[in-house]
């Protein structure tokens, strides 16, 4: 590849604030570090919060991330794929001209929770696209070899930029310990919402119903194989009580982040039943724990990102078809314009979409023409 001076990357300098820019070019500075070209990467839920009231997750400014020494402006994008370029002279696992997604998750390493294997509870976490490593949104970015899951040939990297949000639903669908024959509920269907169903799936899981006011979401939902409650025309809780015989739900998936849905995904389950809670509210709330847990012996756990074997499951789901999360991509994207016709797009028409994927290579959106 011909040395590069400078490339354009998608970069959030504050609140309503990100701006395609011309930054210097990544280099491989480390025997571990992997160069690549992102192909495509999605507008995640985070990235729309850190649009609309952020920094939040990023650095704040003057506050650098403990483990990237970055702060604002940072290189968004989080959930990606893309092609390897080069690699360091200690890298094993890619090779140049191989497709690839990114582990978004940074740890220390060293705290506790990494030393039990949890990097995704690591005390100094951060994410790649969003603690100022790299990102997706930019024509060429260097990542450690740690984060980067090679791709079978035959994926589309579009569906490669899908593996990051499959892996944080199959993630929690994990922690939510399904056995063959439960049911479960699914509270929401964005796109960690859809994933669940996804990732319930993978683990031949069917017995999946789905809570969501949108049409178009609800619509989704049942074209991935769910049973759909419209909450808008019908008491969700009812509806679980008449499909279960009044007995609730077994397990329980929160991916819409209220005091009342987060009460409801615990009032669905039978008696000794478990509600994930995925999602992140934008403010507390408070649980009645005696009559929504302790009384029926209920569990409530909270799932947060995923771990490496989260993505080489996932990898592995998508290689051998058992799912096909294609549907997902409600929307493809110039990045150049991603304000306008990414990020403006899910503030007024959030129900509209499951998942916005962009990218800075014109020659894939003229591929799509």
């Amino acid at each position: 590849m011909a040395p590069v001076k400078s490339i354009t990357a998608v970069r959030f300098h504050g609140a309503n604030n990100i701006t395609v820019d011309e930054v210097a070019c990544p280099e491989i500075n480390h025997p571990h570090d992997v160069l690549f070209e992102p192909h495509w990467s999605g507008i995640c839920g985070t990235d729309l919060h850190e649009y609309e009231c952020g920094p939040v997750l990023i650095p704040h400014p003057g506050h650098p991330h403990p483990l990237t020494k970055a702060e604002p402006p940072v290189t968004i994008g989080h959930e990606m794929s893309g092609v390897v370029v080069e690699v360091g002279s200690a890298v094993t696992k890619v090779k140049p001209g191989d497709k690839i997604c990114i582990e978004a998750v940074i740890s220390c390493g060293k705290c506790y929770a990494c030393s039990r294997g949890q990097t995704n509870c690591c005390t100094d976490r951060g994410f790649y696209g969003l603690s100022g490593i790299g990102g997706g949104f930019a024509e060429l970015s260097v990542a450690p070899e740690s984060i980067v899951h090679k791709l079978p040939n035959d994926i589309d990297l579009k569906i490669g930029a899908l593996v990051e949000p499959l892996a944080v639903a199959y993630h929690a669908v994990k922690l939510g310990d399904v056995k063959e024959g439960d049911t479960a509920l699914i509270l929401g269907a964005g796109p960690i919402g859809i994933a669940c169903i996804l990732a319930l799936q993978i683990v031949g899981f069917s017995k999946i119903y789905v809570s969501e006011p949108a049409l178009i979401r609800r619509n989704q939902a049942e074209r991935f194989g769910a049973t759909v409650i419209d909450p808008l025309n019908e008491d969700t809780l009812e509806r679980v009580r008449e499909i279960t015989n009044n007995a609730g739900v077994d397990v329980t998936f929160d991916c819409a982040g209220n005091q009342l849905v987060a009460e409801l995904a615990l009032n669905a389950l039978r008696p000794g039943g478990k509600a994930v809670i995925i999602a992140i509210s934008a403010k507390p709330f408070i649980i009645d724990y005696y009559s929504l847990l302790i009384d029926q012996e209920k569990s409530l756990v909270g799932s947060i990102c995923y771990n490496y074997q989260d993505f080489e499951d996932v990898i592995d789901a998508l290689r051998t078809k058992k799912i096909d999360p294609s549907p997902m991509i409600t929307g493809t994207i110039n990045a150049r314009h991603i304000v306008e016709h990414g990020f403006e797009q899910l503030v007024h028409h959030k129900e509209e979409h499951i998942k916005i994927i962009g990218t800075l290579k014109d020659e894939l959106l003229y591929h799509l023409v």
